[in-house]
């Protein structure tokens, strides 16, 4: 299916009947992402997953990170969607925190897979250091090599092959840029405005993100909870699903 926003032409997809249920990708990730909380979740659930800008079917890589929530409301209006219960990685966590907090109505839970609103400047050096081996003019090779390792991903493995392969889907340049503008953009504010419940949930391995934002997280948010998951990294839904999907149902449940 598709939504236009503007100019652009955002792609989502929409199975299962049932209360609204969100899922956002990582940055440089689709839809397709979700497969296994796709079939798990439309049992019970109305389950929606776009494209963010510039991803996957979607057109729209002009649109600054900034504006995703913005996006995200658009469809939502589009499908007269309130309340959803949102799980978003990386990235995708941060818009659904934006869209929390300016725009309430749409959220009634909040699942915050791997992400971060805070950095050391030390880490934050080394995250502009990955990211410019975008530029580098190998189609994104080494930085995908380096970026498995961070995620906590097992090299060789099924998921870290996927990855890879997944490079032909992306434009380096956009991935950078979009990037930069995640490290930039202060949230902080934000998380006092959040007044839904919210689980944080880490992937024990994953050491693209530090352990402190998950402690940072849920400090600031008035009504959060934290799981870690043990033996896994960055994508603890593909790495664990049946884990991440009992352990994301079991708090949506008891939220409801």
């Amino acid at each position: 299916m598709n939504f236009d926003f503007e100019t652009e032409n955002i792609h989502f997809t929409m199975e299962g009947s049932g209360p609204p249920l969100i899922f956002l990708h990582g940055l440089g990730g689709r839809a397709e992402n979700w497969l296994y909380q796709r079939r798990y979740f439309s049992r019970t659930r109305t389950v929606i997953c776009p494209d963010m800008p510039g991803h996957g079917r979607s057109t729209g890589r002009e649109i600054s990170f900034v504006r995703y929530a913005d996006v995200l409301r658009g469809l939502l209006d589009n499908l007269h969607a309130t309340n959803c219960e949102i799980v978003g990685l990386s990235k995708g966590a941060r818009v659904g925190l934006t869209l929390a907090a300016h725009f309430p109505h749409f959220a009634s839970s909040l699942v915050l897979v791997n992400t971060f609103v805070f950095l050391t400047p030390e880490d934050r050096k080394e995250r502009e250091r990955l990211y410019a081996l975008l530029s580098i003019g190998d189609g994104g090779e080494e930085w995908a090599r380096q970026l498995v390792a961070d995620m906590g991903l097992a090299p060789g493995s099924t998921i870290s092959r996927g990855f890879m392969r997944s490079l032909n889907t992306i434009e380096p340049e956009h991935i950078r840029r979009i990037f930069l503008e995640v490290i930039e953009y202060d949230q902080t504010a934000e998380l006092a405005k959040v007044k839904i419940p919210v689980l944080v949930l880490r992937g024990e391995a994953d050491h693209f993100v530090p352990p402190y934002s998950a402690t940072y997280l849920c400090e600031r948010l008035d009504r959060s909870e934290l799981t870690v998951m043990p033996d896994c990294g960055h994508l603890p839904y593909l790495e664990q699903p049946e884990e991440f999907n009992r352990l994301v149902k079991t708090f949506l449940d008891r939220n409801r």
